[in-house]
């Protein structure tokens, strides 16, 4: 009974496992299912992973499939590189490049993983830890309970509570460098500006 939490990760985990024959229990700390965020990217290498899981065609009804990738100066607009992708892309690689908002691949997965088991994801629930034996894993909640399974994936973020159990707190260091993520609606943009592409703005070094 593995027990994963609801991120995008833990989602498709979750699914994935469910599909293969095992009981799947999700434990997610937010008190109701929902997500926010900017924009999500999938090449063929995840979009594989959502057509095995039965959820591509979903996907592809509230993704965008950009013809092309182009990488422009911030300042000028100047392009510097152009990526072809598309059909392109689904041709060499068997699977499509889909670009989405985070919110509508949350919420689709989602539905795949109750479809699959409907009492799957339980809310409300922070995990602290976990303890382990010869027979089983436990996992540790905020409330007190002690959920035992045969497998824990901790994809709980990047504050993982699990993660730090085994590897320790985590220490980042900060590059210097930074980056910007926004949804922006169409109707802002020039038409001629936006048809058919999809930019990446660079900033100075």
């Amino acid at each position: 009974m593995p027990s994963v939490a609801v991120l995008v990760g833990g989602l498709t985990a979750a699914g994935c496992l469910l599909l293969a024959g095992f009981d799947v229990e999700v434990y997610e700390q937010a008190p109701e299912l929902g997500e926010i965020g900017a924009g999500v990217q999938q090449s063929a290498n995840a979009t594989h992973v959502m057509r095995h899981l039965g959820v591509l065609d979903a996907l592809r009804d509230v993704a965008y499939l950009p013809p092309v990738t182009e990488f422009r100066l911030f300042d000028s607009g100047e392009v510097l590189q152009v990526l072809s992708l598309a059909e392109n892309h689904e041709a060499r690689h068997g699977a499509p490049y889909l670009q989405m908002h985070r919110a509508d691949f949350h919420r689709i997965l989602a539905e795949r993983v109750m479809a699959l088991k409907a009492d799957a994801i339980h809310l409300g629930a922070t995990a602290v830890g976990f303890e382990e034996s010869a027979s089983h894993v436990a996992l540790l909640l905020s409330d007190g309970r002690r959920i035992e399974g045969d497998v824990l994936i901790g994809a709980d973020g990047i504050k993982s509570a699990v993660r730090r159990q085994i590897a320790g707190p985590a220490t980042p260091d900060y590059t210097g460098d930074a980056a910007w993520r926004l949804t922006v609606p169409v109707d802002r943009f020039a038409a001629d500006f936006m048809e058919g592409k999809s930019s990446i703005w660079v900033g100075p070094d």
